[in-house]
């Protein structure tokens, strides 16, 4: 907005003699003043207003185009809230889901394999429970088996004057019981064998004594002057086996035909 200064003078009129100079010089002045407000002044507001109008008309449509951009952000911003919160929910919700169908897959996987392994653990502890009832059972039969049976047989020979084994005269004690029942002849008194009955297998006490014959001289092995020697013998198949820890013999004694006796005995 352009402003002209303007000198406005002051008039004083008097009413009194004014000549017709003064006259005119006013005149002059008030045309001057009255042609400076039509080309400078007017135009001047004029485009005052002009440029006041446009400016407003400018600021009233930059403040609709705010206003605009305001509601088209506000409008897109609440669009892409609601899109957000509705992908959010469906997320959600098939997250859910998802969860919920897994959870439900591993409760029955899990629950299978609780069924499996109970079955599992059924069937192996049905198995050793059998298994220990059954050893149970053959460790209380085989105790039942050793309760019940028992060998015990003693047998006596006069006299023994060759080489080999001892044959007896007679058989004084026969009392064999296999798992309860009685197996006799379990010892020959012809050859002097012992033979283990079937089911008699297991540890032996074997107990002999003899009266050794030292300075006779009857026929056999005294006069060969040989010291006697008698020791327990086994055989199992084709192998036979002299136990030395059970040997006796006798080489010193009396030179008296009844007092030349020597007890011994020994036990395996």
């Amino acid at each position: 907005m352009r402003i002209s200064q303007v000198l406005v003078p002051v008039l004083l009129l008097c009413m009194t003699s004014a000549d017709d100079s003064v006259t005119k010089i006013m005149k002059e002045n008030i045309e001057h003043i009255s042609r400076f407000l039509k080309k400078e002044l007017v135009p001047d507001v004029q485009n005052n207003n002009k440029y006041i109008s446009e400016s407003m008309n400018l600021t009233l449509k930059t403040a609709n185009d705010i206003l605009d951009y305001v509601d088209k952000s506000m409008a897109e911003t609440a669009d892409k809230v609601q899109n957000t919160f509705e992908n959010m929910s469906n997320k959600l919700t098939n997250n859910f889901k998802e969860i919920q169908e897994k959870d439900s897959t591993n409760l029955k996987a899990l629950q299978k394999l609780f069924t499996d392994n109970e079955e599992t653990i059924v069937e192996d502890f049905t198995r050793k429970l059998n298994d220990v009832v059954a050893k149970m059972e053959t460790r209380l039969k085989q105790h039942e088996d050793f309760m019940t049976t028992s060998v015990a047989v003693c047998a006596e020979a006069f006299s023994h004057m060759s080489r080999g084994t001892v044959k007896y005269s007679s058989v004084f004690l026969d009392n064999v019981f296999i798992k309860g029942e009685s197996v006799p002849g379990v010892l020959d008194p012809k050859s002097g064998d012992f033979i283990v009955p079937p089911g008699g297998d297991g540890i032996y006490h074997i107990s002999f004594g003899v009266l050794i014959d030292t300075v006779s001289p009857r026929a056999g092995i005294s006069k060969a002057r040989m010291p006697p020697r008698f020791a327990v013998k086994s055989s199992h198949g084709h192998k036979i086996t002299l136990h030395k820890q059970s040997q006796v013999t006798a080489t010193v004694g009396v030179e008296n035909q009844f007092k030349d006796l020597a007890p011994a005995s020994r036990s395996l």
